[in-house]
């Protein structure tokens, strides 16, 4: 990622995940599902990292430079795709594993980077991920799978208000949002 160049760094980020979509798409098979997750975990990483690490590095505050952070929730869409498939997502281990790494590192992020959206981004999208596999999900047990993983995606953003409080500088804002993405969360 160039600190001089955001536009072509937001470029590359976006065509890396294009063609990881259509690979993606193409190679459906569900012997692929485990490598195609680590693939889009570790791609959801290295962006997240690497705009963050261009935003520090850059002299330019605006919008482009500082919100390109954003694109590593792209992990979350492709988890959103694979639990829209049954015979992607279940069993579901892969994906609810892979979709804590990501919530972790989004978690993580947002508070080196103090942009606490992008927490609250992360675990809206995961409670669309676990919705949408549970549309499907209904022999048992993955009910309660879909309870427990609940349960977790509600402490998660509960340590991470606990977290925040503790940082510097965005504990009132990422406590709200937080507060307002568990209570949403609980309800569904």
């Amino acid at each position: 990622m160039s600190a001089r160049r955001p536009v072509l760094s937001l470029v590359a980020t976006s065509l890396s995940r294009l063609v990881v979509g259509v690979w993606w798409a193409r190679a459906g098979a569900s012997s692929l599902t485990g490598p195609g997750l680590l693939v889009v975990a570790g791609f959801a990483m290295l962006t997240l990292g690497g705009h963050v690490w261009n935003a520090r590095r850059s002299d330019r505050q605006d919008d482009l430079v500082q919100n390109g952070v954003y694109l590593g929730l792209i992990g979350h869409q492709f988890l959103l795709f694979v639990a829209g498939r049954p015979a992607l997502s279940i069993p579901p281990w892969p994906m609810l594993g892979v979709l804590l790494v990501l919530d972790l590192a989004t978690g993580v992020t947002a508070l080196y980077a103090r942009q606490p959206t992008l927490h609250l981004a992360a675990i809206a999208a995961s409670a669309l991920v676990l919705l949408a596999w549970l549309s499907h999900a209904a022999a048992p047990p993955w009910p309660a799978i879909a309870i427990a993983s609940a349960g977790a995606l509600a402490l998660v953003a509960a340590v991470w208000m606990w977290a925040a409080r503790r940082a510097a500088g965005v504990a009132d804002t990422v406590l709200r949002l937080a507060s307002a993405s568990c209570c949403a969360w609980t309800r569904s």
